[in-house]
């Protein structure tokens, strides 16, 4: 072995414990081919088969195939906890990417079109999977496999990878997914086969970030290997000292810089080493205590969501329930904190996400108690009126007892006998009427309702369409209120996945929303309405905060 190997692989040992138990390598793999709204990206599903090389070389393999923006975000969320333990860890993404000025994600395959509005809440920034590579400066790769866009998508969201901040100590690899995965199987992880010798080997990929003689992906340490150290450095103190500082100085971390303090104090490079390490501690993130507590936290995405669902609950508006703390939800925090005497700062902290969480049962309780109320209340009122229209048994009474309760408790009965009474005039009505009226209902707008009352002022029908007329010119007040609702849901900023939750909730509490897929069908503004009804909110079909807080309070 030679003193070059013998160095590397000695730093390796001291900064990754090789010769003990060490972490698992940590590698996350996702094959994104076809998608729901863009074209196919061939072949990118061959970049899964590299796993069974990461497997052989000692990575746990968190692997993904056609990932919806739920499931993509559930393997993020558990990269994020595992990534910490990890000496090595590895991403690599085959796909659509899209860029923008502000930066690139990576796009899940049921995106849809994308915009500056919703693509950071509905794909995953590349800027937080490097921050997370960032915290292994020196044993930290990003493969990104894509295919040349062929059209721009709509401005200023374009399709590709746009200027990447890569932290130091990263790796980033870009190319097809063909050479992406040919690459990592004939070089990369191969056996001691360093970085600089794999890009060497891989000249159809663009290679930006860490490049070292010193570090691989795939080293394998000898048991002998302090004893080979001993007697290399023999030969020549001062040419181990300086391969052992080129080492520490291509992995570039603070760990790196620390490791050669430690055993050359008062080195030929000592002095670089700590100018290095106040670089290092200057470019590093200043936390106010406040902000360290909630770091500490390790709040997923879900977890932050769930917070937002709290605060909206008490009353305290974040702005959006997508499970991203911006200003909206930093004021909500801080407001939450004020009010009950907290620390915080507008930053979480195991307190008050215990007297939040504490809060939130409770009001969930009393709204219950309320719903439970209100609905009791509504339904005697609704017996009440049956128990006035129904029993005297017309039409005009059945009418009335529908204006009031459209999706009432009899509601379903008084149709049926409207339908039987209409049966019963259709068979004495005159033929020149009925074909009027089936005129009129084909058209089934007020106009036509109008011309038949006009012509038919005392028709068999006459109260039918009158009705009908009162169901389509709704009260300005009605009309303001359901656009109303529908800008507060458009402010809500709702992701595919939170649209599929609120679905699965419907369904779960017996409504009919329809095929589960994210997507809201007329099916799945109906059940809206219907739970609306039920729970003595406004019934608009569309999902305001008060609905959607409401239902996951459930």
């Amino acid at each position: 072995m030679g003193i070059r190997t013998v160095i590397g692989a000695a730093l390796a040992a001291l900064l990754f414990g090789a010769g003990g138990v060490s972490a698992k390598d940590l590698v996350l793999m996702v094959g994104n081919e076809t998608y729901r709204n863009f074209n196919k990206v061939p072949n990118a599903q061959s970049v899964l088969r590299t796993s069974r090389a990461f497997e052989a070389a000692g990575y746990e393999v968190i692997q993904l195939t056609d990932a919806s923006e739920a499931r993509l975000k559930d393997a993020f969320d558990q990269f994020e906890r595992l990534h910490g333990d990890a000496d090595r860890v590895v991403v690599v993404l085959a796909g659509q990417f899209m860029k923008a000025r502000s930066g690139t994600w990576f796009a899940p395959t049921d995106l849809q079109s994308p915009s500056l509005s919703n693509i950071g809440f509905d794909a995953m920034p590349l800027s937080a999977i490097l921050s997370f590579l960032g915290e292994k400066p020196g044993g930290a790769a990003l493969f990104l496999a894509r295919v040349k866009p062929h059209t721009p998508v709509d401005a200023p969201i374009q399709k590709g990878i746009g200027r990447l901040r890569i932290p130091q100590g990263v790796m980033v690899a870009e190319g097809t997914p063909t050479h992406v995965q040919k690459a990592l199987l004939d070089a990369f992880l191969q056996p001691d086969v360093s970085l600089a010798e794999a890009v060497e080997a891989s000249p159809k990929l663009k290679i930006s970030g860490l490049v070292s003689d010193w570090v691989s992906l795939n080293e394998t340490l000898d048991a002998d290997i302090e004893e080979e150290v001993v007697v290399d450095l023999g030969v020549s103190a001062a040419l181990a000292e300086e391969a052992f500082w080129q080492a520490a100085d291509a992995i570039g971390s603070k760990a790196s810089y620390e490791t050669y303090l430690r055993r050359y104090p008062s080195g030929e490079f000592a002095e670089q080493a700590q100018q290095m390490l106040q670089v290092i501690a200057d470019a590093t993130p200043k936390y106010t205590p406040e902000e360290k507590a909630e770091l500490d936290m390790a709040l997923t995405r879900n977890d932050r969501r769930r917070v937002q669902e709290q605060l909206s609950l008490l009353g305290f508006n974040p702005k959006g329930i997508d499970g991203l703390f911006g200003p909206g939800s930093r004021a909500a925090i801080k407001r939450f904190q004020s009010l009950n005497g907290l620390d915080g700062d507008g930053f979480m902290n195991p307190k008050t996400l215990r007297r939040l969480r504490n809060q939130s049962e409770e009001r969930a309780a009393e709204m219950a108690e309320e719903a439970e109320r209100e609905k009791r209340r509504r339904d005697a009122a609704d017996a009440k009126l049956w128990e006035r229209t129904g029993a005297r048994g017309t039409e005009a009474d059945y009418l009335a007892y529908l204006s009031k309760y459209p999706k009432g408790l009899y509601s379903a009965a008084a149709r049926k006998e409207l339908q039987r009474i209409e049966e019963e005039k259709n068979a004495s009505a005159k033929a020149v009427e009925k074909a009027a009226w089936d005129a009129a209902k084909a058209e089934d707008t007020v106009p036509a309702y109008r011309r038949f009352v006009g012509d038919y002022p005392d028709g068999s029908f006459t109260r039918l369409a009158i009705a009908r007329i009162d169901q389509l010119t709704a009260t300005d007040a009605e009309k303001e209120q359901r656009a109303a609702a529908k800008r507060e849901e458009e402010a809500l900023k709702m992701s595919p996945s939170m649209m599929l939750l609120i679905e699965r909730k419907l369904k779960a509490i017996g409504l009919k929303p329809g095929k589960q897929d994210g997507n809201f069908t007329k099916n799945t503004r109906a059940a809206i309405r219907d739970y609306q009804n039920a729970r003595g909110l406004p019934v608009t079909g569309f999902v305001t905060r008060r609905t959607v807080v409401r239902l996951m309070s459930e």
